[in-house]
Order: structure tokens, then sequence, then C-alpha cells
């Protein structure tokens, strides 16, 4: 946003010194970012015993009230469901309905499409929030006054219902800290790369190790996907007969 409140058209050609890390052993996503010659760090992780994410913003830009974290709520039927990563379509706004209701540090927005109903719970300190526009389905947070600190937290939960319950957002990156370092300390995968002479040897050593974090991110449910497993035996098999 400008001094006058107004919101920039931002496309990432207008940012300099683009990067994004995952950090495998925290889970947690950094990506850092300038903007006008002001820098800024976005960190994102996800908490493991629920749907919810934090979300950390550092920078000026909070300071002088010019950035912010935005929902938008596409619309979706499932029928493009494996159209990966097709979420939805964000240029049809009269085929489903979004309701606001704010609390003193929660926020509820209630996505209504056909029969289905969805819900997603904003939670942090003194932060408000409001609808971009009466059509589209964007909702702005921002904290309530300049936070002379540069930093801004929220933990945004999603689910069929609102959340009674909410971790803060230190409370998610410390839990997705834990849960992933008891991962990566109870289990193991194949050394190859260790006094290895072959030049191969550390590009399988990253796809073994990927695979095991993707195992964990998308393999979970009674019917996990097999395409992670299948790769990386397919990569192993090429190895092993050439």
């Amino acid at each position: 946003m400008d001094n006058a409140g107004m919101f920039l058209s931002v496309t990432e050609s207008d940012l300099d010194n683009t990067t994004q890390t995952l950090d495998l052993w925290s889970g947690v996503i950094t990506s850092t970012f300038s903007f006008q010659g002001t820098a800024a760090t976005v960190k994102v992780s996800s908490a493991d015993s629920s749907d919810a994410i934090a979300i950390h913003l550092d920078s000026k830009l909070v300071d002088e009230g010019q950035l912010g974290i935005f929902l938008d709520f596409p619309w979706c039927d499932g029928t493009a469901k494996f159209s990966a990563p097709f979420v939805g379509r964000y240029d049809v706004p009269s085929n489903h309905t979004t309701t606001l209701k704010t609390s003193t540090s929660k926020a509820v927005v209630e996505h209504q499409l056909d029969a289905a109903n969805f819900v997603t719970t904003i939670a942090g300190n003194s932060f408000s929030i409001k609808r971009v526009d009466p059509i589209a389905h964007r909702y702005l947070m921002t904290p309530y006054s300049k936070t002379q600190n540069k930093e801004f937290s929220l933990t945004i939960s999603f689910g069929l219902s609102e959340q009674k319950v909410n971790l803060d957002a230190n409370q998610v990156f410390e839990e997705s800290k834990q849960a992933w370092e008891k991962y990566w300390s109870n289990s193991g995968f194949i050394d190859v790369s260790t006094n290895s002479k072959d030049s191969r040897a550390d590009e399988l050593q990253r796809r073994i190790i990927l695979s095991r974090y993707l195992m964990r991110v998308n393999e979970a449910g009674d019917t996990p996907p097999q395409e992670v497993s299948y790769v990386l035996r397919r990569f192993a098999f090429h190895w092993l007969i050439r």
C-alpha cells in the first residue's frame, strides 16, 4: 500500500534480491526480497497437530504501514483437483460467497461454495482485517498501528468449523521445528555420497533426502500417492544398471 492507503500493483518484476529457502530441519520456508530499496523477510511454517500455518513478516515496510498479509478465496468445484497447481478461479466471484466475523483477537471467514462450507480462522495480536473489495473475496490483514519493531505475525487455521483453540505464531514455528527434528532424528536414509568418487553421488543423495521430505508432507492418510517412491525407485534402478 502507498501512504494514502491505496493498493499498489506490485509484481515479482518490481522486487529485487528475491530468494526462497526451505529448512528441512525446521520445516520453515524463508523468503526475502527488496521493494524500492527496503528489505523484507517472510517466514512460513505449518503446525504438526492441526491445519494451521504461521506467517511472520519482518520489514520496515510493516512499520510504515506498507506491507501486510492478504487472503484471496477462489471458486472451485473440485473437477480440476488433479491439475496441480490449480487451486480455483478468481474471476467468478458471484459463484461463491465469503462472510467475515471479527472479535478482539480473532477473525473468521466463512467460505460457501455450493453445498460446501469452509471456515478460515485468523488469530494474532493487534491486527485489523478488512475486505478489499465488496465483490472480490480478498481480505487484508495489517497491524492496528505502527509496530515500531518491523514485525507482524498471524496464525491462520483451516477447517469445517471455527477453531476454538489457536496456537500463536511462535508456537506453530516451535511445533514444526520439534516435529521435523523428531522425524529426521528417528529415521534414516542411505549415505551414498561419503567417500564416493562417482560424480553422480551428490545428486542421488539430494534426491534421496528430498524423497524423505516429500514422503512426510505428501504421503499421509489412508491412500498415499505413489509418485515419490516410484521416482526414487526408478532413479536408483537407473543408477544400478549403469
